[in-house]
């Protein structure tokens, strides 16, 4: 009876903890606002979905928090468009499987992928998602920083939504050349119909003439 007294405890810890740095995250991050800004202009779905996937997400976070705490600092998750990522080390295939049920059950979640290697299953090599990200500033076809860049052991885990096929290609061979880098897992994803963002009725059309211009063909 004592033992799952303290049990009980340290799960409530576990929870306080989490919860605790789940916040202090989101408040750092309420102070560079313009990174957000950046980062939501740069990236090619519309604003409106970018919106719906970070609800999802943060849903997905709090089922995962709430099934296991200690997920919440080994395990990444990334919505795009309603399809999920999560990347991360596991403890076992079992708990690879829970963690993949748990995502498919959260609401407006359209398909999950996962990259979840046990320690027996890592790829050998110490690599630096820091490191990978800034190798690829030099690539004219990748814009790392609206990318979620994982590395686990020797391989480098890329998430994001990129404008072409030939884009992601050119991405995953650039993160290829990186030292250190065994293996590329490639989650990126082209824009889905209607989850663009959609240029036209934002800039003026050619053939609605605004005050200068009625001003200047009069």
């Amino acid at each position: 009876m004592a033992g799952r007294i303290v049990n009980r405890r340290n799960a409530a810890r576990l929870l306080c903890i989490a919860a605790g740095l789940l916040f202090a995250v989101h408040s750092a991050w309420a102070f560079v606002p313009w990174t957000a800004v950046y980062k939501a202009f740069k990236d090619p779905r519309s604003y409106m979905v970018q919106a719906r996937d970070s609800k999802t997400e943060l849903a997905l976070k709090s089922a995962l928090l709430l099934d296991d705490p200690s997920t919440v600092l080994d395990i990444t998750t990334v919505c795009l468009m309603g399809h999920v990522f999560l990347t991360g080390q596991v403890d076992s295939a079992r708990q690879r499987a829970t963690l993949i049920e748990e995502a498919r059950q959260v609401s407006d979640v359209r398909s999950v992928d996962a990259y979840l290697p046990t320690k027996a299953e890592l790829v050998p090599g110490d690599l630096s998602a820091m490191e990978v990200k800034m190798s690829l500033f030099g690539s004219k076809d990748a814009s790392p920083e609206t990318m979620n860049i994982r590395a686990l052991g020797g391989a480098v885990v890329l998430m994001g939504v990129v404008s072409t096929a030939q884009d992601r290609d050119a991405v995953a061979k650039a993160a290829a050349k990186v030292d250190g880098v065994a293996k590329v897992v490639n989650f990126l994803l082209l824009p889905e119909a209607g989850s663009e963002k959609a240029l036209e009725g934002v800039l003026p059309s050619r053939e609605r003439k605004g005050p200068l211009r009625r001003l200047l063909s009069e």
